[in-house]
């Protein structure tokens, strides 16, 4: 009876080893390791598209914030040159109305009135503003 069990030892220890080198085989295989790279390199090229694709559309949108404030920065623009071109011709028609009627030249601008610091615009206002949001 002990010879029956050491034979059936010795068979499960045969069987056992012939199995555990097989699967060893099979899992260092030379054909299953550029299978491995394969998918661990198309794993990061997908990460790699995504990425791309959020940073494109992030930067689109950016694009998008800055169109639309240059169209609002350039109406205000023509809004200003408009008022500009309006009051020059108001000032035109005055002076010229003054002279007819021999009223006093208009006051020369003097040196404190040319240093005196002008209020920003609303427009420039608003650039800071947006400019200070962007990172």
């Amino acid at each position: 009876m002990a010879y029956f069990f050491s034979a059936l030892a010795l068979l499960i220890s045969v069987a056992s080893f012939f199995y555990l080198s097989f699967y060893v085989r099979r899992r260092t295989a030379i054909e299953r390791i550029p299978e491995d790279a394969k998918e661990a390199v198309r794993q990061i090229i997908d990460e790699i598209d995504r990425i791309t694709d959020r940073d494109s559309r992030l930067v689109e949108e950016r694009v998008n914030q800055l169109k639309a404030l240059l169209e609002e920065t350039d109406r205000r623009i023509g809004v200003l040159s408009h008022e500009v071109e309006s009051r020059d011709r108001r000032d035109a028609a005055y002076a010229e109305a003054g002279k007819h009627k021999n009223a006093p030249p208009p006051p020369t601008p003097t040196p404190t009135t040319m240093e005196k610091e002008e209020e920003p615009s609303r427009a420039a206002v608003e650039m800071a503003l947006f400019l200070k949001k962007t990172p």
